[in-house]
């Protein structure tokens, strides 16, 4: 029996994305038993899974808290002596693999101290340096900081950690009876009956940033009361003054705030026919029971890489160049897209939503409004719900999603994107294009160099260091202007961190070794970058919608 352990560190809503690797997990390695290390507040989401088998929780994630007090060295020993008790706790249990899906300094010390062979995401490797296994895990590195032009839902991106494995949705989540009895308990005593339609808010979310104001929340919930629906408004105890202004002057507002666990949280939501939320881990639960979501992304929330996923779920968010920011990046903008997405707006997608008459009134904010569904490889993608104008992002966006082994269809430009500028585009491509170029001579350069090198090295007895350093040094300048490409413009930086990270992992101890790999690594820069010339190409061929 296989013995597989995920770590998986992070948040409410992060503890789902992985749910289709671990059904993928099961179907290719039947009979495995698998274990999932999680936050101790987190541990019923993944237990709602058949196909976990343990989930444990990392207690050790309060050590800072319980050795407060002591000098920094005691801190570092009784820490360090802490966090190996329980790794070697858990390497008594025998694991044949584990995947770490987390990017950061713990995760990576406690991977390494467990000592499986056979580990995917971040490690040590023997020379101490950090070690990432995996295609797509080098992937996931990169894309937090060049996330504009990236075409992968993160679930997607967790799920290509095992290669092979084929797309699944968040369902089936079991929600356990006793909270069932307890969400219809709390909602019949609000009014809710059988023939209710019942509307859930959520309008908290972990970063304020990402937040749509608490009033436009409770100018929407007006909208759709006077329908005769009801609104369930959800949250922690620390969003009551949001709920609280929501829910003021309004009889058909049902405040759950702080009132339920997650599995009556998740009975709740499949009660409701729909959920609209900011971007938050609610959104994930609610697709896990079967609800569909109309998500409000703004500022560094994205639902190409955190939408909703599952087919159908619709996400609105504002067109602004800017958008979405990067990580904790300030904005120089007071965070106006929060105020691009109007109530009214959100009022008729929702109406378009739970009705049979597919048309919609006209929207009146600065927004794109688009539909989940899985492509023809098992990606869940975007697209545009109204069609709107083609823009070199979508370009950019397909081009890059082609290039990691997708075969994306050029219908889709056609069904969902307005092509009338095509004329436009074709000029900002081309000097995107041209970018591309660049990069491919220079990965040309690197693979005739390395190759001089090992060739050099592997036929003379006798070698010149001083000759060899030089050769060396040349490379590092290429290196530098590989890089120099990703951080002058946002459109390479995806595939030149992707090899910088790749690089990263090569082993210098054995010089032939390395050279060989930096060489196949030059070698897939240039096709990587011929790729994305060519599929810019036929992107906005004229040939392709003939």
């Amino acid at each position: 029996m296989v013995k597989i352990l995920l770590i998986q560190l992070d948040r409410f809503g992060d503890n789902l994305f992985i749910v289709p690797l671990i059904k993928g997990l099961k179907k290719k390695y039947p009979g495995c038993h698998l274990t999932v290390l999680v936050r101790e507040e987190l541990k019923d989401i993944l237990s709602g899974y058949n196909e976990v088998d343990c989930v444990e929780a990392a207690s050790f994630l309060n050590l800072s808290v319980n050795l407060q007090g002591m000098d920094v060295t005691e801190l570092i020993i009784r820490g360090y002596s802490e966090l190996k008790r329980i790794t070697e706790d858990l390497r008594k249990r025998g694991f044949d693999r584990v995947y770490n899906l987390n990017f950061n300094k713990l995760t990576t010390i406690l991977t390494y101290l467990l000592h499986v062979t056979d580990t995917i995401g971040f490690n040590v490797g023997h020379n101490g340096d950090r070690f990432i296994a995996g295609h797509w895990v080098n992937y996931m590195g990169c894309l937090v900081k060049n996330r504009r032009y990236n075409p992968f839902h993160i679930v997607d991106v967790y799920r290509n950690f095992e290669p092979g494995i084929a797309s699944e949705d968040l369902s089936g989540f079991n929600v356990d009876q006793s909270a069932i009895d307890y969400a219809d308990s709390l909602l019949r005593d609000a009014g809710v009956t059988d023939n209710t339609t019942l509307i859930a808010l959520q309008p908290g979310a972990s970063n304020r940033n990402r937040v749509w104001p608490a009033g436009k929340f409770k100018r929407l919930a007006e909208l759709i009361t006077e329908t005769g629906a009801k609104i369930a408004v959800l949250g922690t105890a620390r969003e009551r003054e949001m709920a609280e202004e929501i829910a003021s002057g309004n009889s058909g507002v049902i405040d759950l705030i702080g009132k339920t666990t997650f599995h009556q949280l998740a009975a709740v939501l499949k009660r409701c026919r729909l959920l609209i939320s900011n971007d938050t881990g609610t959104v994930h639960l609610a697709s896990a029971v079967g609800t569909r979501v109309i998500g409000l992304y703004m500022s560094h929330a994205y639902p190409v890489e955190t939408g909703p996923y599952g087919e159908g779920h619709i996400s609105i968010s504002p067109v602004m160049a800017c958008f979405p920011c990067n990580w904790k990046e300030v904005c120089l903008y007071n965070h106006e897209c929060q105020g691009f997405i109007t109530p009214d707006d959100v009022n008729s997608v929702a109406r378009w939503a739970m009705s049979s008459d597919k048309t919609m009134s006209n929207l009146t904010g600065n927004i794109n409004v688009d539909i989940s569904k899985f492509d023809n490889e098992g990606f869940i993608t975007y697209v545009p719900l109204l069609r709107r104008e083609l823009t070199c992002r979508d370009v950019m966006q397909l081009a890059y999603k082609r290039m990691w082994g997708e075969d994306s269809d050029i219908k889709l430009l056609l069904e969902s994107y307005d092509i009338n500028n095509m004329n436009y585009i074709k000029k900002e491509i081309g000097n995107i294009i041209s970018l591309f170029t660049q990069l491919e001579l220079l990965a040309d350069k690197g693979i005739q160099k390395a190759d001089d090198i090992v060739r050099y090295i592997f036929t003379n007895e006798h070698r010149d260091t001083a000759l060899i350093q030089l050769w060396i040094e040349e490379l590092n300048v290429i290196d530098s202007m590989i890089a120099e490409s990703g951080h002058g413009t946002e459109y390479t930086g995806l595939l030149t961190m992707f090899y910088k990270m790749q690089k990263d992992n090569l082993d210098a101890d054995n010089p032939i070794l390395y050279f060989r790999c930096a060489k196949e690594l030059y070698g897939l820069l240039k096709s990587c970058s011929a790729g994305l010339i060519r599929n810019h190409l036929e992107l906005v061929s004229e040939e392709s919608y003939a």
